[in-house]
């Protein structure tokens, strides 16, 4: 699932897995739950990021979990 949070409608908007959707300047939060690889893949693509895996994420120590590119 995703949950896209958007300034224009200052709410959260879930999206059903497999709905297209397009991010524009006025999403600012992306939540993510359990998501399917293709909408990591198609979120990447979007963004212009590699995201982190799961597994990548639980080798980093707690205290260093700031990610950036």
């Amino acid at each position: 699932m995703i949950r896209l949070y958007s300034n224009q409608i200052q709410r959260f908007q879930d999206l059903a897995p497999g709905e297209p959707f397009r991010l524009t300047e006025e999403v600012i939060w992306i939540d993510l739950l359990t998501p399917e690889a293709e909408l990591v893949a198609e979120l990447e693509k979007q963004l212009g990021v590699d995201l982190p895996t799961r597994e990548e994420l639980k080798d980093i120590e707690p205290s260093s979990r700031l990610y950036q590119e």
